[in-house]
């Protein structure tokens, strides 16, 4: 379903929803809370949707998906993501650098940030690999700081359809044989280190505690003055 028609909607779609943001006088904090997005036929598919009779319409996000606001579009889910997996920290560092103006830094030297690599025989999902790094005491505080968020995402593949579990394909080793597929239920319980009643499960939970933080709202203030003026503060 992602193609290159895909990629061009996904674009058209941001730059629709914060165009009408802006010239219809509402609040910033919309960006976040609001639950439509602006679809085409192959957008719709992506999200599940019925296709619109108009191209790039206004069109309400379906009541189960979880969506709202940039957060819960496609073209934030599928450029923080691998090319063929999702990426919860690409996710999280997008939230804390550019919506809380918070910076991450680098991994100390010497720690492996390489996930375990997975095995038919030992099959895990995102979450689980990244149990590794959690409990990797080298790291400090970096799990803590990144992690958490982007647990919260994993319910999103890599170009942003909604998932309940986590498909894993292995190719087989006899010859021509099919490959093996397994599921893996998702555990998607994700919070902002930082932020005081910040747990979630969704783009739209956590799009509501970024419109309510003040620290968000500073950032995206400070974020507005970088653009406008290009400079940092």
């Amino acid at each position: 379903r992602y193609s290159r028609e895909a990629a061009g909607a996904m674009t058209e779609e941001a730059r629709r929803f914060v165009r009408d943001l802006a010239w219809s006088d509402r609040s910033f904090m919309d960006l976040f809370t609001d639950p439509h997005g602006y679809m085409t036929s192959d957008l719709a598919a992506i999200y599940n949707a019925p296709a619109p009779e108009i191209e790039n319409s206004r069109v309400a996000f379906p009541a189960a998906s979880g969506r709202a606001g940039l957060l819960g579009q496609a073209l934030f889910l599928a450029s923080t993501t691998k090319p063929d997996d999702t990426s919860p920290t690409a996710r999280v560092l997008f939230v804390r650098e550019q919506l809380l103006c918070q910076h991450v830094p680098p991994p100390p030297p010497g720690v492996d940030t390489n996930l375990p690599v997975l095995s038919e025989s030992k099959p895990l999902t995102n979450k689980q690999r990244l149990a590794a790094h959690l409990s990797n005491a080298s790291c400090a505080g970096c799990p803590t700081l990144i992690a958490p968020i982007g647990f919260g995402f994993e319910k999103f593949d890599a170009i942003g359809s909604r998932r309940e579990t986590a498909r894993l394909v292995f190719a087989s080793r006899k010859g021509n044989a099919a490959p093996t597929t397994v599921e893996l239920p998702l555990e998607t319980q994700g919070y902002v280190a930082g932020l005081p009643d910040s747990r979630f499960e969704t783009p739209a939970e956590l799009g509501a505690i970024l419109a309510r933080s003040p620290v968000c709202q500073d950032c995206i203030v400070r974020q507005l003055f970088r653009y406008t003026l290009g400079r940092m503060e």
